[in-house]
């Protein structure tokens, strides 16, 4: 608190004008800091404003970064928090206090957010693929269950968007590895095709986790996620090489490989480009018609989820 630290009003006008810090809510401030990720910054700000707001906890995509999970599409130039008892719905500069509803019901004094159940619910009210990006992390990451999820939807009867929402939770899937996976598979299978997640093939000696296996196709996804933490020990040139080289490995065990870019399946509005999707999966298996079906080597598939934290980084997301 600007008070705690000895800070006059001009103190702060003053270093506020140098862009030294930042207002994250009334009397709450923080030095700014450049490196963070739009996500990022839109969790301190959120925590700075729950606690200025002690009747009300955080709600929708803020509770989600509160808890560490990915958003998709999320306006992050606004908090959303959900009143405790207020059946009113209150719109601030940079907040909304959304009305009491069942997801604070039952919560703890001290809670700072709505349960993952019910924020992964509420994000689905205004976009369905929100939830089954927020819903493939939680549930791999133990934070709910499928059962869990179903329950809570059904405490939204009535709201727009619940039907919607109960019928994405039937697609979630904890195999998924971070969001561009989560949303590559949806558009496949709402284009019709049969995906498997997480294909785990032995060959040559070496075993591989393919993204998504569609027939004889390997669809890996760009998602930046999945590197992040390899970037921190490895060099991008060895990175690079590791990957050319699990490719040709595939190839020879009798898969194509699609490999598809967050630009690639997501518009610059949020939106999936199926049409896009669509165009370069039947590219692959035209392809495969032309040159006739792939000879596999017999390698040992078995179906799982890789082990190990996967690219589940807010940063990929788009928000």
């Amino acid at each position: 608190m600007a008070r705690n630290a000895g800070l006059t009003s001009d103190d702060l006008a003053r270093l506020i004008a140098r862009g030294v810090i930042v207002r994250l809510a009334r009397g709450v401030y923080a030095r700014r800091d450049p490196s963070l990720a739009p996500p990022q910054r839109h969790r301190r700000t959120a925590l700075a404003i729950a606690s200025r707001t002690p009747q009300a906890v955080l709600s929708h995509h803020s509770a989600l970064l509160a808890h560490g999970l990915p958003v998709f599409a999320a306006d992050l130039s606004t908090v959303h928090l959900t009143h405790r008892t207020d059946r009113r719905d209150r719109r601030r500069r940079g907040f909304v206090i959304h009305r009491a509803d069942h997801s604070t019901t039952g919560l703890p004094v001290g809670a700072g957010t709505v349960g993952v159940a019910n924020a992964v619910v509420q994000v689905g009210l205004a976009n369905p693929l929100a939830t089954l990006v927020a819903a493939d992390a939680a549930l791999h990451l133990a934070m709910t269950t499928s059962a869990e999820l179903k329950t809570v939807a059904s405490t939204f009867s009535g709201r727009p968007g619940r039907a919607s929402v109960t019928a994405m939770l039937r697609h979630t899937d904890a195999r998924a590895q971070s969001p561009l996976e989560s949303l590559t598979r949806h558009a496949l299978t709402t284009l019709g095709h049969t995906v498997t997640p997480q294909v785990h093939v032995d060959t040559e000696g070496r075993g591989f986790d393919i993204d998504l296996v569609v027939d004889d196709i390997a669809v890996e996804v760009d998602g930046l996620s999945k590197y992040t933490a390899a970037l921190d020990a490895r060099d991008p040139v060895e990175i690079i090489r590791a990957e050319k080289a699990r490719e040709a490995a595939l190839v020879r065990a009798g898969y194509q490989v699609l490999r598809l870019t967050w630009g690639e399946v997501v518009a610059g509005d949020g939106t999936v480009r199926y049409d896009n999707v669509d165009r370069l999966i039947t590219t692959m298996r035209t392809h495969r018609r032309v040159t006739g079906p792939a000879t596999r080597a017999a390698p040992a598939v078995s179906i799982a989820a890789t082990s190990g934290r996967p690219g589940w980084a807010v940063e990929a997301t788009l928000g």
